[in-house]
């Protein structure tokens, strides 16, 4: 889920839960970019599981680019 929208180069741990019944999806992890490592939770109800992945993956690929060009 919210590792789609992460670089396969960056380290990423996590952990996922479902529940089909309710259509609930979740994905918390943690991402090792660098100096910049950060903690990321998504969750999705009343969406099927491809929905799901895909509203996932937009906003980590959102939060990583944004993380990655942060200027201090």
């Amino acid at each position: 889920f919210i590792g789609s929208g992460i670089p396969r180069d960056v380290v990423f741990a996590h952990k996922i839960g479902i529940d089909i019944t309710d259509k609930v999806y979740l994905d918390a992890g943690i991402v090792f970019y660098d100096s910049r490592p950060y903690l990321i939770v998504v969750m999705t109800k009343g969406k099927n599981e491809k929905q799901s992945q895909s509203i996932m993956k937009d906003i980590s690929e959102k939060i990583f680019n944004y993380i990655k060009n942060y200027d201090e």
